[in-house]
């Protein structure tokens, strides 16, 4: 789940971007005045919002609580379980707060796949293995292959899950800029704001007014 450590900053760009030309028709041209234009500094405001810090820290708790599952799973011979055993031992490790249920159905799970593990060990030293311990090794080898795949999948599941609430908590943010640039926008009496990178140059730069006031 690499990449996920903060905000992909295309992601943020191209949200906030979306969303500039904020305030009202009221504003277009009156009695001839031209309209006035604004640009603000859209990843200043993102590095400065407190609310941006506060998503990344919940995003990257997460994406180590989900790390650490994976990791139990794969040190405990998940990889020998089946599907569903594996998500239910994955879920079990997530749950909160652990009965004794839980306890041992964890503990059955972590036993049944280190068994797995310790018996594919000893076949692997075995000099003059049988026909029958030929079996068990391919037979565990099969298991150990469709787990790696079980794991991956897994894994998968999980970064859908981060996704998920990376735009859950873009989307949140991002409409928290939107109202304050709107805002802004409409006491300054400005027409359209744009990004900073999309306009050169406005006489009328608000990006101090919307940290201060995204921050309040």
């Amino acid at each position: 789940m690499s990449g996920y450590i903060g905000y992909r900053r295309a992601t943020w760009f191209l949200m906030v971007l979306s969303v500039l030309a904020l305030a009202p028709a009221a504003f277009a041209q009156k009695g001839g005045v031209a309209p006035a234009f604004g640009s603000v500094d859209v990843d200043q405001v993102l590095n400065e919002s407190k609310a941006r810090q506060q998503d990344i820290s919940t995003l990257n708790g997460i994406v180590n609580g989900l790390r650490d599952v994976m990791m139990k799973v794969q040190e405990n011979g998940g990889r020998f379980l089946t599907e569903p055993e594996l998500k239910e031992l994955a879920d079990l490790y997530q749950k909160r707060p652990v009965t004794d249920a839980d306890k041992k159905r964890i503990a059955d799970f972590e036993a049944k796949g280190q068994d797995k593990i310790g018996l594919k060990r000893r076949l692997e030293n075995t000099a003059a293995p049988t026909d029958e311990q030929k079996k068990q090794y391919a037979d565990l080898n099969d298991q150990e292959q469709k787990g790696q795949g079980y794991l991956k999948n897994l894994n998968d599941e999980f970064s859908r899950v981060v996704d998920a609430k990376n735009v859950e908590l873009s989307n949140k943010t991002v409409l928290a800029i939107k109202q304050v640039i709107g805002k802004i926008a409409q006491d300054k009496g400005l027409a359209v704001v744009f990004d900073s990178k999309v306009a050169i140059y406005t006489a009328n730069d608000i990006t101090q007014d919307v940290i201060k006031s995204i921050n309040k």
